[in-house]
């Protein structure tokens, strides 16, 4: 049943993003790994998705830590309860616990940073692009004058504010993001121990 109600909720999202007219088709594609079907959306960044491993569903916001699941399953990578760290923290919560939120801050930190310098990179590329435009435009003979004048005052008012989207960018990333990051890198793990009573306090 599982897998017919996500099935029917991925036609869902591929008619939503249809009527919407979203910048990106919001379709499932499929890979056999390791003869489990991964089921993954294709968007900017990241990729969620889901499997059915053991008869178990899996959902995450990437399917490469689906397929780190997998590995691990199968002992090709260690498993989290081997995690020095994960140890460090569990070893601290000494009651008997209803459920352990554990992050790998390292890790976090480390995708936020590719996540940012990525939203960079593909700024700092629209904008050499635009930079092509204007050249293109400046170098170009047109029949009528006016109309070189006018695309190139409508490109050089997109490059102006394109440049300093990506001059705020770089500003923000580098006073502020980094320093926190760098911070922030000194916490290795974090650990919440939720402990409930029998009357559910």
């Amino acid at each position: 049943k599982a897998r017919e109600t996500l099935a029917k909720v991925e036609d869902i999202l591929q008619g939503i993003g249809l009527e919407k007219g979203f910048p990106f088709p919001l379709k499932f594609g499929g890979e056999d790994y390791e003869g489990e079907e991964i089921k993954s959306l294709q968007v900017p960044v990241l990729s969620p998705g889901y499997a059915f491993v053991n008869n178990f569903l899996i959902v995450s916001i990437d399917t490469s830590a689906i397929r780190k699941l997998m590995d691990t399953e199968m002992g090709k990578e260690p498993s989290l309860i081997d995690d020095v760290n994960f140890q460090r923290v569990k070893s601290v919560f000494t009651r008997k616990s209803n459920g352990l939120n554990y992050l790998n801050v390292e890790k976090s930190l480390d995708i936020i940073r590719n996540v940012v310098e990525w939203d960079l990179s593909r700024q700092e590329r629209q904008l050499k692009k635009m930079k092509t435009r204007k050249a293109s435009l400046e170098s170009r003979e047109f029949e009528f004058p006016e109309e070189q004048k006018g695309e190139l005052e409508t490109c050089r008012k997109k490059l102006e504010k394109k440049e300093e989207q990506v001059y705020i960018l770089r500003t923000v990333l580098e006073k502020k993001v980094y320093p926190l990051l760098e911070t922030l890198s000194v916490i290795k793990s974090l650990g919440i121990n939720v402990l409930t009573d029998e009357e559910g306090a």
